[in-house]
């Protein structure tokens, strides 16, 4: 029996399954590689957006802290901690302190401000490097509160060392609620401008010296609606109708000398002097002295009532030249700004010569003899420190002033009065004594003591240089070119 023959596979066949398969082994292969490169598509997608959102988050926070930090002034003391912050809100600029020390930061405010304008303050983070001393804020705020001034009125101080350093501000009010920056408020500084106005530029210009005599007497007689006639100017105490040294005038304060020199020196002169050395607002001066005469503002310049008022700070700042030798620069309480790490304002000194140094100098030792026994300022004196001063009282007892210098520090204090009354203690003089007896003092300081100066004895009865004779005498200071005769009585 013959075997039957197996059926050949055709090799097409064959060749046709291989490609089967190798095209589903192939198809799952690349399906495989697909959902891979799918999956990291989508991972790399995912992690991207994650990433963005971080950005985001990052950006957000980091421009959230820009807006804040350009509505945010940082306030450094002198040791370099912050004090205080300047923060700027819809309803306007806060004060971001302790409130004892918003008297000093409304200082910086108002000065940084002129320096570089609001809106520049807050075009970055910016932080202002000030004078300000924590331990001397203490010793004023300690010295203001030690006296009991709440009953009159506000009280105001500044402390400065003698070129103009604003190194602590303090006041204190009868209403809490009071608002008012009083060592930025003009106000009248009565006698506390006669050395200034008057003793100063008379002095410079060779027109008054140490002994120079001058009668207490009115000048002129001012007819009442009644047709009275009143005596103008009135002094602390009545006329005493005789002639008085320089000196005398300064230490006793006397009103009528000090209008007299005024007059003889010239208003428009005081004026210029004023306006071109300390850079005063005498615009409504002028206006009334055009209108009705000179005679019309000598008492606004000889008796410190000037429309536009002075300040603590700027009175502080004036007294300097009569503690360094007659230069003088305006008080500052900011030494530097800086505004995203970089310094955009930094300090200068400006010193400029406002009185030669003889001047300075004799104004200095007039000015000791205030607070010298039965001077006007005696109260304020400190057992052996060379303090200077003078003392202010404005028309209806409404200011009481003293500015006082020792070498190292100038100190300016008012205090308000609202009773309308004469106080029996001068308040102001108390708390400068206290201000005086808190601070450190380097004891061999001492002021700049001119060459062309000298010391001579003077007869108190003549004005000129002492005799044999002469009884009554007393130490006083002149240029070297103009020495007094000698007294022949």
């Amino acid at each position: 029996m013959s075997k039957k023959k197996k059926k050949p596979v055709r090799k097409t066949e064959n060749r046709e399954i291989k490609k089967t398969v190798s095209k589903t082994v192939s198809q799952t292969v690349n399906n495989e590689e697909r959902q891979s490169v799918l999956s990291k598509v989508r991972i790399i997608g995912l992690a991207g957006t994650v990433l963005a959102a971080v950005l985001l988050v990052i950006l957000g926070t980091v421009l959230d802290r820009s807006r804040r930090d350009r509505n945010v002034i940082s306030l450094l003391a002198a040791d370099g901690t912050e004090f205080a912050k300047l923060r700027r809100e819809e309803e306007g600029i806060r004060f971001d302190c302790e409130l004892k020390y918003m008297t000093y930061v409304g200082v910086v405010w108002e000065e940084a401000k002129e320096r570089l304008g609001e809106e520049a303050l807050f075009d970055g983070a910016t932080t202002v490097y000030t004078c300000f001393d924590r331990e001397k804020f203490d010793v004023l705020s300690t010295a203001a509160e030690g006296v009991p001034t709440e009953q009159y009125g506000d009280t105001a101080l500044c402390l400065t060392d003698t070129k103009g350093r604003i190194y602590a501000t303090y006041q204190k009010t009868a209403d809490l609620n009071d608002n008012t920056n009083y060592v930025l408020a003009g106000t009248s500084a009565g006698s506390a401008i006669k050395p200034l106005s008057v003793y100063g530029p008379a002095i410079e210009a060779g027109e008054i010296g140490w002994g120079t005599l001058i009668k207490d007497e009115p000048l002129f007689y001012v007819e009442n609606s009644d047709g009275t006639k009143e005596p103008w100017p009135v002094n602390a105490e009545d006329h005493g109708g005789k002639d008085y040294l320089v000196s005398d005038a300064v230490k006793h304060s006397i009103n009528t000398i000090a209008v007299r020199i005024l007059k003889d020196h010239g208003v428009t002169r005081a004026m210029d002097f004023l306006e071109q050395s300390f850079g005063m607002d005498l615009s409504r001066e002028r206006e009334l002295a055009k209108k009705d005469g000179e005679d019309s503002v000598l008492g606004n310049l000889a008796l410190g009532e000037l429309r536009q008022g002075v300040t603590v700070k700027d009175m502080a700042g004036y007294y300097q030249a009569f503690a360094n030798g007659g230069m003088y620069q305006p008080a500052f309480a900011v030494e530097k700004i800086e505004m995203d790490g970089t310094t955009v304002y930094s300090h200068s000194d400006s010193m400029k010569r406002v009185f030669s140094e003889e001047t300075a100098y004799i104004c200095n030792r007039l000015l000791k003899g205030v607070l010298s026994q039965g001077g006007t300022g005696e109260a304020a004196y400190v057992e052996g420190l060379d303090i200077c001063g003078k003392t202010g009282t404005s028309d209806g007892y409404r200011d009481y002033w003293f500015v006082g210098f020792t070498p190292e520090y100038v100190c300016a204090c008012r205090c308000g009065n609202v009773s309308g009354h004469p106080l029996s203690e001068k308040p102001q003089l108390l708390i400068f004594k206290k201000v005086m007896e808190g601070l450190s003092h380097d004891k061999s300081s001492t002021y700049p003591a001119s060459e062309k100066v000298k010391e001579v004895t003077v007869c108190r009865k003549s004005g000129k240089e002492a005799g044999d004779n002469c009884k009554d005498t007393e130490s006083g200071y002149f240029p070297e070119a103009e020495l007094p005769a000698k007294c022949e009585e």
